[in-house]
């Protein structure tokens, strides 16, 4: 009798300082459920508990920015789903390593949870394949080296930041008459460039995209020439020499006037190409103009921007 008594000390102390092992097949009882462990039958509120009793689990902390898998178990009977589904309490702000056995996906992390997201992991036969995601607090996760700054677009099924560039005149900007349309200089007031992928200078600008798709292309631009005339503004392809998109009309205010021209569409970009703004009017000079001014004063009234939706 002592000695069974001496055995169950001694099982009861070794479970309280060990790593307990669970998927192996511990366990107390839960029949006929789905539930793995429950531990509210005498700590909820549900149950009866007070408003100051309670126990929570505490995830382990770790440092994800280095954190590396032991793969000695993986793809056994103790972690066959390659650790899909595992979850870490991060206690460190970076970038994710991708060398070793980690993620082949690097993101930027903060405190936070995240799991880890490997549903290929089993049939792969790795971790290379995963990446780390957030948990609640409507966090996303962007790939490393993405911008910070922009919108949020889905491409491919994975979140990206959107490149975009928006920009403003400094300054009012004369051409003379041209065939060829002109780059449009003073066009250096930059809103939003968050790949720095774009150069405006006095006399000229042009940019490139960091990735082949669908780009947004919109123009506001104010600006004087000769009445009857027919000036052309748009984005120009620099390594083709044609126009990707413009808009073309008849200029109809008095000479020395001025009119607003437009333009509003969607066009494929390609990251072998340089791009710039482009103004051209065979006729007449032209001025455009950064403001517009008045008796209450003045306010920016010409703008560029270029941005990816697909």
């Amino acid at each position: 009798m002592k000695k069974i008594k001496v055995l169950t000390v001694l099982m009861a102390t070794s479970l309280l300082k060990a790593q307990v092992q669970i998927n192996g097949g511990l366990t107390f009882g839960i029949s006929n459920s789905n539930v793995m462990i429950d531990g509210s039958a005498g700590f909820s509120s549900q149950s009866g508990a007070g408003p100051y009793s309670g126990k929570g689990i505490i995830i382990p902390s770790v440092n994800l920015v280095n954190f590396q898998f032991n793969l000695t178990l993986a793809g056994g009977a103790t972690f066959p789903t390659w650790f899909d589904g595992m979850i870490v309490y991060n206690n460190a702000t970076g970038t994710t390593l991708t060398t070793g056995n980690r993620s082949s996906t690097a993101i930027v992390v903060t405190p936070g949870f995240y799991y880890f997201y490997n549903p290929n992991g089993a049939s792969a036969g790795n971790v290379t394949g995963g990446q780390w995601k957030p948990i609640g607090g409507n966090s996303i996760s962007i790939p490393a080296g993405n911008a910070t700054t922009g919108s949020i677009i889905a491409i491919n099924g994975q979140l990206s930041v959107a490149q975009q560039i928006t920009i403003q005149m400094t300054s009012d900007f004369s051409m003379p008459p041209a065939a060829v349309p002109l780059m449009i200089g003073n066009l250096n007031r930059e809103i939003v460039d968050n790949e720095n992928r774009y150069s405006g200078t006095p006399t000229g600008n042009s940019f490139r995209v960091s990735a082949n798709g669908v780009y947004e292309v919109s123009i506001n631009a104010q600006l004087s020439t000769d009445n009857g005339s027919y000036p052309v503004i748009g984005l120009w392809d620099d390594t083709t020499g044609k126009w990707v998109t413009r808009v073309n009309d008849t200029f109809s205010a008095p000479t020395g006037g001025l009119q607003t021209y437009t333009l509003f569409c969607s066009v494929d970009l390609v990251t072998s190409d340089l791009y710039s703004f482009r103004m051209g009017n065979s006729m007449a000079g032209i001025t455009i103009f950064n403001q517009s001014s008045g008796s209450s004063g003045a306010a920016p009234i010409t703008q560029f921007s270029v941005k990816r939706v697909r």
